[in-house]
């Protein structure tokens, strides 16, 4: 294929740029390469080499576990300390795309009551230091921060760290300890919304509806939230907490149960399939348990390299593909999609991605076409960004090829971008 006239056509495709690549994995044979050494923004489909990086290091077994235990000593029913929850960074904990949303806080009264704790001196403590840095990537976007999918990853998360908002009677489900709701009734106009970090004052204006309007937002504290929701859940339990100030240096520890995350492929098809920032994040930091961020994207970059990736002009920031300085190049692409396909993993890794015109973000991708279902691919979308990474597949489920298409400074309609897209893939695996 040339590489002076691009493959994909859309009005203003001269001012955008372009990047393809796609491999005949059984012959290594390289189809269709445009701008493939091009460093690109990825969007989403950094979620695609995340996921690679994490079930290549990992069994498939291999979870999230969270930790309850007291800090002090029981006597007649009366724990003398603290509960201390010992955080692991799990984003699924309560989560909504799981089955057990409540699972954290039925193991912790289940467990109170096994030790025969009828009220707690103290407090409920929060351990969050297995992410010892908690804070925004770099490159993600003022806009970014108040929505639930640019919540913050925290070493607790809780219910996908998001919560509901109701105006104008000011209520949040669960409800957000500290919160101040700043609200500007207007006669007429759509609701909008404004918070910055630490996300503790909102405000609001507009015309509500009738029966209330109602938003999601990102939680400023996942940790208070929890606690006061846990303690109300405690106190319906008949089991009371105190909250007086007891130093937990000098109590002794002890545990008593904890709660396990699903599976990490479990996970990594979710996201995957949802494009969710959250749970990305926190697959990424499993490269480097308890260390700083940088530290999990150095070594994420060296895993690849020495597999045989081209590093060169890649630069890793997050595991999302939030943050607007990702660069990646659909060569390196292409070498994680093919590492992964002839892995012992490469079904599983392949069965993560979701099917075009059936499932996830591409549903509707390709739909009701030859292609429909042949083709599996993890999108990515932002301003100026339409990114499209997976493979080809056979009867049976099984990769044939890899498949990058990644569009950058494009300033058509993103639905132009997306139809002529589909319009490649149809002509050129005809």
């Amino acid at each position: 294929m040339s590489d002076s006239v691009s493959p994909i056509s859309f009005p203003g495709v001269e001012n955008a740029i372009v990047g393809v690549y796609i491999e005949d994995l059984a012959t290594g044979e390289v189809l269709a390469e445009y701008g493939a050494d091009r460093p690109m923004c990825p969007a989403s489909i950094m979620k695609a080499v995340t996921s690679a990086s994490v079930l290549s290091l990992y069994a498939g077994d291999r979870c999230f576990a969270t930790r309850i235990g007291t800090e002090g000593k029981i006597a007649e029913g009366v724990l003398h300390g603290n509960i201390v929850i010992t955080a692991s960074g799990d984003p699924t904990l309560g989560s909504a795309y799981f089955d057990a949303p409540d699972a954290m806080r039925d193991s912790l009264i289940a467990s109170l009551r096994r030790a025969g704790i009828d009220s707690v001196a103290g407090c409920i403590r929060i351990d969050g230091s297995a992410i010892p840095d908690p804070a925004y990537p770099p490159g993600w976007g003022d806009d970014d921060y108040m929505w639930p999918y640019g919540a913050m990853l925290r070493g607790f998360n809780w219910r996908d760290n998001r919560y509901l908002l109701t105006l104008p009677s000011r209520a949040t489900d669960p409800y957000i300890p500290g919160l101040k709701v700043e609200f500007r009734r207007l006669r007429r106009g759509k609701m909008g919304y404004d918070a910055m970090p630490p996300l503790t004052v909102v405000k609001a204006w507009g015309r509500p509806s009738a029966k209330g309007s109602t938003v999601a937002l990102a939680m400023p504290s996942p940790s208070d939230a929890f606690i006061f929701a846990m303690t109300s859940a405690l106190a319906d339990s008949a089991i009371a907490i105190g909250n007086a100030a007891i130093d937990p240096d000098t109590l002794a520890t002890s545990e008593l149960t904890s709660v396990t995350s699903p599976a990490f492929p479990e996970i990594l098809r979710s996201l995957m399939h949802r494009s969710d920032n959250l749970f990305a994040e926190g697959m990424l930091r499993t490269i480097a348990p308890r260390e700083p961020r940088d530290t999990a994207v150095s070594r994420e970059t060296a895993l690849w390299s020495l597999r045989g990736a081209d590093t060169d002009s890649v630069a890793i920031i997050d595991g999302s593909g939030l943050s607007r300085l990702n660069r990646l190049t659909p060569w390196f692409l292409s070498d994680v999609l093919a590492w992964m396909a002839r892995s012992p993993n490469g079904a599983l890794y392949a069965s993560l991605f979701p099917k075009v015109g059936q499932e996830g973000t591409v549903k509707r991708f390709l739909a009701d076409t030859p292609l429909e279902g042949q083709l599996a691919l993890k999108t990515g979308t932002m301003s100026g960004v339409r990114a499209l990474a997976g493979y080809r597949l056979d009867s049976e489920g099984n990769p044939t090829h890899t498949v990058v298409l990644i569009v950058n400074g494009f300033s058509c309609s993103p639905s132009v971008v997306n139809k002529a897209a589909q319009t490649f893939f149809l002509n050129f695996f005809s």
